[in-house]
């Protein structure tokens, strides 16, 4: 068993950072973005996510993982997408 946490950080300067805040906000407003403010002219500042995993040996040369993933994505305006994902694979050593 473990886990794991991490973040991804994008910051914009200067008339970058306006410019981007006025994009968003232009779509925000005007009810083109996709998803919450997160539409195709909304930078992306934060995405934090959190693993928690559990492994298992099948046989000596065979093991199972499972993995729960949170996400959280921030926008330029504060805006945030919460997004949970569980996966289970195998590997194989030999």
């Amino acid at each position: 068993m473990g886990a794991s946490w991490g973040v991804s950080h994008l910051e914009t300067t200067g008339a970058t950072n306006q410019a981007e805040i006025a994009q968003c906000n232009a779509a925000v407003n005007s009810g083109t973005s996709l998803v919450s403010g997160f539409g195709p002219t909304c930078l992306v500042r934060d995405n934090r996510s959190w693993i928690g995993f559990a492994r298992y040996n099948l046989t000596d040369w065979v093991k199972l993982q499972a993995e729960y993933i949170h996400t959280t994505s921030e926008n330029q305006l504060g805006i945030t997408n919460k997004d949970d994902a569980f996966a289970v694979g195998t590997t194989f050593f030999w």
